[in-house]
């Protein structure tokens, strides 16, 4: 009986996890560590109720987590050069709000090591965290250049952030007659069958991928700034609108309330805003990807049970 009892449990813990990683969308922000768990856990869009999503979005790793990976580091990890262990050192005090430090050894890998992607995504962030967005573009320009496949292609939306705060700086009431994606602008039936921008290599995106752009840089962007913040509150308004075409209204209505909480809708839609009534995007490859897979475990749960019991007949008898 024992036998099959280790036999069944190591065929779950082997094979589930492929199965569970397969089935979910996952979201990471754009702090890079190495070899570690990035700046954010994944967040399961398909699965979650409006208000699961809404903690989620909410949900960072904190301090007491964030120390005790700069403790670790500092007994040298053998996996990863020193190099790469500098850059999760300041990916840490980027987390405890410790800028200037974080800058100071990217600026020293930067020298060492140039060309180094997580150099320059780092500093991009570690830069905007210290208020400045001229260095932080180019840095993120930077490391687009670099690699630009990173965070599944969405350091356009990072980009775009970077310049609206420029344009406030200059006018800040730039965010009355401008947003930061561009969604107010397009007819609601492009929103739901076209492109409706451009992504890290000039290509067309459509909205699914802007969905998933807006969370990548909202969740991360949530960690550190807090209300009231108009960039932030303008990219909840869009993502608000996005969700009640790919997902549903009550996703739409959870995400709304909240933006408001970070300012008012300053730039409404030309056209009527998304609402139930519209007909929503078919389900993302995700969604389906999602389903799938949930149905993949359900029989290979049943296929093991079913192992398990003729395992314990014969043992049995």
């Amino acid at each position: 009986m024992k036998l099959v009892i280790r036999r069944t449990t190591w065929f779950l813990l082997l094979f589930l996890p492929l199965f569970i990683t397969a089935s979910v969308s996952t979201v990471f922000g754009c702090i890079n560590e190495i070899g570690r768990s990035t700046v954010s856990e994944g967040i399961y869009v398909e699965r979650l109720t409006p208000g699961e999503f809404l903690w989620e979005l909410n949900t960072h790793k904190d301090k007491t987590y964030w120390k005790g990976v700069l403790r670790d580091l500092k007994h040298i990890d053998g996996r990863f050069s020193e190099i790469e262990n500098r850059n999760n050192s300041a990916v840490a005090l980027l987390h405890l709000g410790r800028i200037t430090e974080a800058i100071r050894i990217l600026q020293k890998i930067e020298q060492e090591k140039p060309g180094f992607y997580y150099t320059a995504t780092n500093l991009g962030t570690a830069y905007e965290l210290n208020g400045e967005n001229a260095k932080a573009l180019k840095w993120i320009q930077e490391g687009v250049a670099r690699n630009k496949e990173a965070h599944n292609g969405s350091e356009w939306l990072h980009v775009r952030i970077l310049e609206a705060k420029l344009a406030l700086e200059n006018d800040p009431n730039w965010l009355a007659s401008n947003s930061v994606i561009g969604l107010h602008r397009i007819p609601n039936e492009q929103l739901l069958s076209g492109p409706v921008t451009t992504g890290n290599l000039g290509e067309q995106i459509d909205l699914k991928r802007v969905e998933e752009a807006l969370i990548y840089q909202l969740h991360e962007r949530l960690e550190f700034i807090k209300p009231p913040e108009g960039v932030v509150a303008n990219l909840l308004f869009d993502l608000s609108r996005t969700l009640a075409l790919t997902r549903g209204p009550e996703h739409a209505t959870t995400i709304r309330d909240f933006a408001q909480t970070y300012g008012p809708d300053l730039m409404p839609w030309l056209g009527s805003d998304p609402s139930p009534h519209l007909t929503s995007i078919p389900p993302s490859a995700s969604m389906i990807t999602y389903w799938v897979a949930g149905g993949l475990v359900i029989l290979l749960l049943g296929a093991v049970s079913v192992f398990a019991l003729l395992r314990r007949r014969r043992v049995t008898e």
